[in-house]
């Protein structure tokens, strides 16, 4: 058979097609291994889960965005945000989320009227206290939080977001004092994705503190970007700039939050400890091996159950947490 020359570009062309075909295939295989991100090593893990809370205890410090000195995008350049005033809660959100609606149900009312967290865990009781100290609160003690942390490995009650105790992000705004004044311009979008993914708005705050300290442009050692500290995958294509736009940004966070619940069947305790790179099963004695800047920050439960989700500063009077090990790095 004679073979002619366009035949021959035929083929090449169909053979052009179908490795892009593969390569594309490839490429979407990348978000399916998201969801295992809280399973990677320390060394693989996303910022987000290698940092502390605060100045004082972050593993990775934060570096000013390259594309700003005063730290705003370009398209907010030489312009502070619009203060947002803080909103009416909003109404029940719609979901089909197999999460329940965010009441309180299994906490019991102290003498004071407080509410206080009554799930028991392998270790005991809650050791819900109505007044925060350093290791306690209404959420439970820290050695309930972390239970078998120093022995067999972490083992956490089964606590979910229907039984902690928290209050409404807008109460919190309105208080005297208030650890989320640098969030009160993004309190709308705290609300938005709130009802969206059927989680409370001051928890998806709480993450925004504990990650950038609401700090719109903050941008991780590993390139993570803006108040959620998201990392590159999951901005879409987007430049830097556009990902760290606050309603972005806010709402890759919370879907990630969101997934993370219900990957553990609505455990928020070992959800938290997923964002914090802490595993079930895990000792204290291994993840003290690690360096400093590898460790969970095992006061991470107790800051933001018993501080932020109280309206209370983790870093203020009094502290929160006993460990403090993210003290030893500073850099």
């Amino acid at each position: 058979m004679k073979v002619t020359i366009p035949f021959v570009w035929l083929v090449l062309a169909v053979g052009l097609a179908e490795a892009s075909s593969v390569h594309a295939e490839r490429d979407l295989g990348a978000h399916a291994r998201l969801a295992a991100r809280h399973r990677r090593s320390p060394i693989e893990a996303p910022a987000f889960e290698r940092r502390g809370n605060s100045s004082s205890n972050k593993r990775c410090k934060p570096k000013a965005s390259p594309s700003s000195s005063s730290a705003a995008p370009a398209e907010t350049q030489n312009k502070s945000p619009e203060p947002v005033q803080p909103v009416q809660a909003a109404a029940k959100p719609k979901t089909t989320s197999s999460a329940a609606p965010a009441e309180n149900t299994a906490t019991t009312k102290a003498s004071g009227g407080q509410k206080l967290l009554t799930v028991s865990s392998s270790c005991g009781s809650s050791g819900a206290t109505s007044d925060i100290t350093s290791s306690s609160g209404p959420n439970g003690s820290e050695d309930f939080l972390l239970c078998g942390l120093h022995g067999g490995g972490w083992n956490p009650a089964h606590v979910t977001v229907n039984d902690i105790v928290y209050k409404d992000l807008n109460d919190v705004l309105n208080q005297k004092s208030n650890p989320f004044s640098a969030c009160a311009s993004f309190v709308q979008f705290f609300y938005q994705y709130g009802n969206q993914y059927n989680l409370p708005p001051i928890l998806i705050a709480a993450i925004a503190m504990q990650e950038s300290s609401c700090q719109r442009d903050q941008v991780g050692g590993a390139g993570e970007q803006g108040l959620m500290q998201i990392t590159k995958d999951k901005c879409e294509g987007r430049s830097p700039d556009a990902c760290r736009d606050p309603s972005f940004n806010i709402g890759k966070g919370a879907s990630y939050l969101r997934s993370l619940l219900d990957q553990h069947g609505g455990n928020v305790l070992t959800t938290l400890g997923g964002y914090n790179g802490m595993e079930v099963g895990a000792t204290a004695g291994a993840l003290l091996k690690r360096p400093a800047c590898w460790q969970p920050n095992f006061d991470y439960l107790q800051q933001t159950l018993n501080g932020y989700l109280q309206g209370h500063d983790p870093q203020g009077s009094p502290r929160l947490g006993v460990y403090h090990n993210y003290d030893k790095c500073q850099g």
